[in-house]
């Protein structure tokens, strides 16, 4: 009688929970958005064609940034939130701890 020698079911089979993926996602678009930030001001300039409020530049700016990290990250951008799930779901995979 000849046995089997299947190799076992890959751990990475477990899908992640909703939350996790949203959390995850969330967090690579806030991340981005920081790393963006620094750009608003050139992105917006005086486009507004009101040199003198700051705030609506301020403003508009911030909604630009936001707007392209939700973006990227739908994309997959980055890549970090494949990472950050992988961490979080670690010790399901495993039995282990994370």
């Amino acid at each position: 009688m000849m046995t089997s020698t299947s190799a076992p079911v890959a751990a990475s089979v477990v899908k992640p929970s909703p939350r996790i993926l949203k959390a995850a996602r969330d967090f690579q678009t806030t991340m981005l958005s920081e790393l963006l930030k620094p750009l608003a001001p050139a992105m917006v300039g005086n486009s507004l064609g009101q040199e003198n409020d700051a705030l609506a530049r301020e403003f508009y700016g911030f909604m630009m940034i936001e707007a392209i990290a939700r973006d990227i990250t739908a994309r997959d951008g980055l890549g970090l939130h494949k990472v950050l799930i992988d961490r979080m779901t670690a010790g399901t995979r495993t039995g282990g701890e994370a």
